[in-house]
């Protein structure tokens, strides 16, 4: 095995534990009883940004997904996952249409990944869940975590991507 692939394989793994470990100490349960809300999501986009689709998404749905398990959410568990691994890959395909990876790559891909995450959210808990009007109170906490998360993640990416040093183990 490539020495370059087996550091994405452990950054991967480091992200997965990030975020869970974050999900697990920072959150703060919804008024509705569903759910949670963190800031999670950051190393979900930081890890997009810079892992590329298949680790990025593994961490993302990994990381995430084992947090709900933990946490007593396992019902979210698919959904998690799956909307995770989204954010992953979108900002992984948004920010990677750029010519370079500055400001505008950064913040584009950013936006485009956190956007869904809400409105899946709301789409599992409704149409899957049957949550009816608990889903629908959930929308602007949910709105709210992805724009602190991605606030934050702008800033992370930027300076993570200032540090040449990353770029020679990814």
């Amino acid at each position: 095995m490539k020495t370059k692939q087996i550091n994405k394989i452990v950054i991967a793994s480091l992200f997965a534990a990030i975020i869970c470990v974050l999900n697990i100490s920072v959150h703060i349960p919804l008024p509705s009883g569903y759910g949670y809300i963190n800031i999670s999501d950051v190393f979900v986009l930081v890890a997009g940004f810079f892992l590329g689709p298949v680790y990025a998404i593994a961490a993302a749905a990994i990381g995430s997904g084992l947090s709900d398990l933990i946490l007593g959410f396992a019902v979210y568990i698919p959904a998690t996952a799956l909307i995770k691994g989204l954010c992953a890959f979108i900002i992984w395909f948004v920010s990677s249409r750029f010519k370079n990876k500055k400001y505008p790559a950064i913040i584009t891909g950013v936006i485009a990944g956190e956007i869904p995450v809400p409105l899946l959210y709301l789409f599992y808990e409704y149409v899957i869940l049957k949550y009816g009007q608990a889903a629908i109170v959930n929308v602007p906490f949910n709105f709210i975590q992805a724009g602190i998360s991605a606030l934050i993640a702008v800033f992370m990416i930027i300076t993570i991507n200032k540090a040449d040093f990353i770029k020679k183990y990814l």
